[in-house]
């Protein structure tokens, strides 16, 4: 068990109070009657004022996965934000998000660094979970986090969970505003790359069946429905050459014929034998996994202390 002293040194710098992070094992009504570790934050402090004194509920973290969005990364420093240019949509862990969007405005400003509007995005997303706005007391929009780095804006949900995708999924989806001061095309959201569409993209493939013939277009594999006209492909595999060092070629579909004959541009460069891989060519993170912004159980601990931290009222 840890102690953590908290503070809002902005607003209320003497006052104290004190979150608790502990291991637990609980049963939940989804568990089947098992038992399962989870990290417990905890605090007696309260998230209204006397006389209500709203005391805030134990939180209990039993995944690591956090969804999250980012920009194209097309786009740099500095950033212009106009009266016409200043308006996002978002939504985060919301199951129907095209149906869940809450508008955010940015502050107006020329020549920001991205850290200023990350700062000023966040708090604009922040401020959506308060008293009397759209997504009051949601701790996905209270406790979410943007970051900027390397030219990308990096958005990440207030909440975890176990699944980038389902019914229970962690997600963040950025777009622009249906108004005409839309600005993800200023920072890179226009063109952006998120965890859940990253974990939806299943990777398909499929193998030769006969040799390739080395200036022909054509690859026979054992599936062609895995793509369509248009897909592109890569076949990798050691070629006949007498090299056991697999490789790689590209190619993009033109055709199907016969079900599982593929009509490739360019002409096929090297001999692939039998059995060699073809994938089909999707959408992909730079980064190249989804991975969860808590990798760690540090990064849970610092998480949960935050999160119960976000919702105490250090007036009284």
């Amino acid at each position: 068990m840890a102690n953590f002293s908290v503070y809002d040194i902005e607003n209320y710098p003497g006052v104290q109070k004190t979150v608790t992070a502990d291991l637990t094992s609980i049963t939940s009504k989804d568990s089947q009657g098992d038992e399962q570790w989870v990290l417990k934050v905890t605090t007696s402090a309260y998230s209204s004022p006397a006389p209500a004194k709203t005391a805030i509920q134990p939180m209990f973290i039993h995944g690591t996965v956090a969804g999250w969005c980012k920009s194209s990364g097309l786009v740099s420093s500095p950033f212009n934000i106009g009266s016409g240019t200043k308006k996002l949509l978002v939504a985060i862990d919301e199951l129907t998000p095209n149906s869940s969007f809450a508008e955010i405005t940015l502050t107006e400003g020329t020549g920001l660094s991205g850290d200023a509007v990350a700062l000023n995005m966040q708090e604009q997303i922040n401020n959506l979970a308060l008293t009397g706005h759209s997504k009051a007391g949601n701790l996905s929009y209270l406790n979410a986090t943007v970051s900027f780095s390397n030219n990308v804006f990096k958005v990440v949900s207030g909440s975890c969970g176990s699944a980038y995708v389902g019914s229970h999924k962690s997600s963040v989806t950025i777009v622009d505003s249906v108004s005409a001061s839309g600005c993800a095309a200023i920072l890179g959201f226009d063109y952006p790359t998120s965890s859940e569409s990253i974990a939806s993209t299943a990777v398909k493939e499929t193998s030769l069946t006969e040799a390739t013939t080395s200036g022909t277009g054509t690859l026979h594999v054992a599936n062609g429905a895995i793509c369509s006209s248009s897909d592109c492909v890569v076949v990798f595999g050691p070629t006949t050459s007498g090299s056991l060092t697999p490789h790689k070629e590209y190619y993009k579909v033109t055709g199907i014929s016969n079900v599982n004959d593929l009509a490739v541009t360019p002409n096929i460069a090297s001999v692939f034998g039998i059995g060699a891989k073809v994938q089909v060519l999707r959408e992909a993170d730079p980064d190249i996994t989804p991975a969860s912004a808590y990798s760690d159980f540090d990064s849970l601990v610092r998480f949960g202390v935050r999160s119960v931290t976000a919702q105490i009222d250090f007036s009284n």
